[in-house]
């Protein structure tokens, strides 16, 4: 992940994910943490929490601009 932050514009950068429990009972031994929270990976990024709401929402809402009724919904 830090590779892509490194080399990717953060303006171009979505976040995706399954949903958790994809794997469910599948705890990473390291972590303690479900194998499928692909979230910690930008939570532990060191962005600023403006970034982080640009790569979790910000940028989505920008290149989907309907989805934003369904947020305000």
């Amino acid at each position: 992940m830090k590779m892509l932050f490194d080399a990717v514009p953060l303006d171009n950068i979505l976040f995706g994910s399954e949903c958790d429990g994809a794997f469910p009972g599948i705890i990473n031994e390291e972590t303690g943490d479900h194998v499928d929270n692909t979230r910690r990976y930008v939570d532990d990024s060191g962005l600023s929490s403006t970034d982080k709401a640009r790569v979790f929402s910000g940028n989505a809402a920008r290149v989907y601009p309907r989805v934003n009724r369904w947020i305000k919904a």
